[in-house]
């Protein structure tokens, strides 16, 4: 079956009903939330690359690969299913990036312009510079979703930005500027 990527695809799908059935249990028998490991889904001709989201009451929603690999495209034929979906849930506003998904930065954008305030990003690499790739970029849309106000000097800028739900800041209302070797002093305390 391995040499036969199609068998393999159709082979993988056909243990969703029990991957899905194991996820249900530990999130419910546990109280936590769990997204599943993205795989094959056949809705129609060709396969999607899905991941499942699971909560303590069930089964929360899905997220389907937008940007497929070239390997993903050329060998395996699966599609892009369009559409990124933020789910509600006890943890906060969550979405979800499937792999290659996270090295472009206008889905993360998106999905932070929707009031995302909690990225996940399955992946799955067969090289360590793929694991890196897939990374760096869940790093980087980790960071489309901060704000860091810059320059905040006065305590009214700060009330306006603690209004505007901005968390983080830095300024002369929380240090003043320092040299470099008072600074590695401050590093060793």
């Amino acid at each position: 079956m391995a040499g036969d990527l199609e068998a393999s695809l159709h082979e993988v799908a056909r243990h969703w009903p029990h991957v899905e059935h194991l996820h249900l249990q530990l999130a419910r028998d546990h109280g936590c939330h769990i997204l599943g490991a993205s795989g094959p889904v056949f809705e129609g001709g060709r396969p999607v690359n899905r991941a499942v989201l699971y909560g303590p009451d069930g089964r929360i929603g899905h997220q389907d690969k937008q940007i497929m690999t070239r390997f993903e495209r050329e060998d395996w034929d699966v599609t892009g299913a369009p559409g990124l979906r933020i789910f509600d849930t006890a943890l906060g506003r969550i979405g979800v990036l499937i792999c290659y998904d996270s090295e472009f930065p206008l889905l993360g954008r998106v999905l932070a312009e929707a009031g995302a305030e909690l990225l996940l990003v399955p992946s799955c690499t067969d090289t360590v510079a793929g694991f890196h790739r897939v990374r760096i970029g869940a790093m980087a849309r980790a960071l489309d979703l901060r704000v860091v106000a810059e320059g905040v000097e006065e305590d009214e800028q700060l009330d306006l930005i603690a209004r505007e739900g901005v968390q983080t800041y830095q300024g002369f209302l929380r240090a003043e500027p320092m040299g470099a070797e008072d600074f590695l002093k401050l590093a060793r305390q």
